[in-house]
């Protein structure tokens, strides 16, 4: 897997600075979820608006699902391990959820 964008550069979001370097980690395909009172649907399309997700407007926050998901697209934002690996993790966790969009 590669962490670059497709034209070869760093995606946005990633650091050159010599710290550990941050990627927005795309997803293959949008995740559509839920959120707030209204419904409102938003589509996923990285790690980084997942983490921002779950982190701060997720319905049931603290389940196994949820942290997993969680600890996931952070470690895809690290390039520890592939986007969709993350992207599925999240699927699991917005269904758990009643969050996605189906």
């Amino acid at each position: 897997m590669s962490l670059v964008s497709p034209g070869g550069r760093l995606s946005p979001g990633a650091t050159r600075d010599g710290g550990a370097a941050m990627y927005e980690a795309w997803f293959s395909r949008p995740v559509p979820v839920a959120t707030g009172v209204s419904g409102e649907i938003n589509n996923l399309s990285n790690a980084r608006q997942a983490v921002d997700l779950l982190s701060n407007h997720w319905r049931s926050a603290g389940s196994p699902k949820h942290m997993a998901a969680l600890r996931a697209c952070r470690q895809a934002m690290n390039g520890g391990i592939a986007a969709d690996v993350a992207r599925d993790a999240l699927v699991d966790a917005a269904r758990e959820a009643h969050m996605l969009v189906e």
